[in-house]
């Protein structure tokens, strides 16, 4: 079997490979053939970990998968594909008539304030079509708008979905034909994404907090939201910088002077209204084992937390021998001054905090087994709790 574990304060579906197939049930549902193996979704608890047996026999085939013409759609959206130039044409909830957000790359040369240029597909394929993940590969040119010209560049673009995902995964692989030569803000080839509401603020990541994106361009390696309805967060998985290109515009700059081909990685998470726990989720892989020791319980979870957008960074042995216990490092990341709830699997018996040389710096409450932790906006704070 396999053991899944979660590194999250939230209870995650995630997608898990095993040599042989699952067994369905309560902690793992649907699944599809990946490659020599099986792909499963699994649901694991916040902070802990869920054991999956193997199947006795293969699922029944014939499960429908999740695309429909030029869509890919599960529960929550609907991600449309341009034939035309192999982007994503828009992405549709569907308590939404019309798309809230479309995505294609293009190159900015210099003096320009937008970009010349734009994506021509060659062929869009469909990659995978499972009941669990469905997968649409483009390969194409970025072309100057003057007809006849040469060129720009390759791309080969992959857009996946996931059954219970609020996420779209996007992976680019780009050549350039034309070396690029001007500064990187003035002179970049980027992915854009763009939206139909003028208004619409944006936030960026500093460190792990949620700040306003004051300025045209961005340094945000960690992710970007645009506060729509449904907020959107852009996950750039180390992309860093971004330029606000018109008021319902964002590129995500993929290449600058000196790189003639790269690989890049992005996440669109639609609807979760918590950027950096949306972005710690779309980067963070599940943490799969096999050939284990099967644990007691098939499934448990080890803390939970009270209030969104508090984040554990960290998890520790207490630091004194004589004090057993644990360590959490919180981390408040949207400026919500709160009293966040911390429950173990255990009831908690004393709880406080430590200052950052391991010393005592006040005591916590303690009501029904859970430690109060008063948090301050943007806050950081070591909690001790014993047993």
């Amino acid at each position: 079997g396999v053991l899944v574990a979660n590194p999250l304060p939230a209870e995650r579906l995630v997608v898990v490979d095993s040599p042989t197939p699952l067994a369905t049930g309560d902690l793992a549902s649907l699944q599809q053939p990946s490659g020599a193996g099986w792909r499963s979704l699994v649901r694991v608890p916040p902070l802990g970990y869920a054991q999956v047996s193997p199947a006795s026999h293969p699922p029944p085939a014939g499960q429908s998968g999740m695309i429909e013409g030029h869509r890919l759609r599960n529960e929550f959206f609907e991600v449309m594909i341009s034939a035309a130039t192999g982007g994503i044409q828009g992405v549709r909830p569907f308590d939404q008539r019309s798309p809230i957000i479309s995505q294609q790359l293009g190159l900015l040369a210099e003096g320009e304030q937008t970009p010349s240029s734009r994506m021509v597909a060659e062929s869009v394929a469909v990659r995978l079509d499972g009941p669990l993940q469905s997968a649409f590969t483009s390969r194409g040119q970025v072309i100057p708008e003057d007809d006849g010209a040469e060129p720009l560049a390759d791309f080969t673009q992959t857009v996946t979905l996931t059954r219970g995902s609020r996420c779209v995964d996007l992976k680019l692989e780009v050549t350039l034909r034309q070396p690029l030569e001007g500064g990187p803000w003035t002179n970049h080839l980027a992915c854009r994404w763009a939206w139909a509401a003028a208004a619409v603020p944006l936030s960026q990541s500093s460190d792990w907090d949620v700040v306003a994106a004051a300025h045209q361009r961005l340094e945000s390696p960690l992710f970007v939201e645009i506060a729509d309805r449904p907020p959107m967060t852009i996950v750039p998985h180390g992309s860093t910088w971004h330029r606000r290109s018109t008021p319902r515009s964002l590129d995500t700059l993929i290449a600058v002077r000196g790189q003639t081909t790269t690989q890049v990685h992005l996440s669109l998470v639609v609807g979760d209204p918590h950027p950096a726990e949306a972005a710690l989720a779309a980067m963070l892989p599940p943490l799969a084992m096999t050939d284990v020791a099967p644990p007691p319980v098939a499934s448990a979870w080890l803390a939970q937390l009270s209030q969104p957008g508090v984040l554990v960074l960290d998890v520790a042995p207490s630091p004194n021998p004589k004090a057993a216990g644990l360590v959490f490092l919180l981390r408040e990341t949207e400026g919500r001054r709160g009293t966040c709830r911390l429950t173990l699997c255990r009831p908690i018996n004393q709880a406080l905090t430590l200052d950052w040389h391991d010393q005592p710096a006040g005591q916590l409450t303690v009501l029904d087994g859970a430690a109060e932790v008063p948090l301050r906006g943007h806050d950081m704070k070591r909690v001790f709790v014993a047993f």
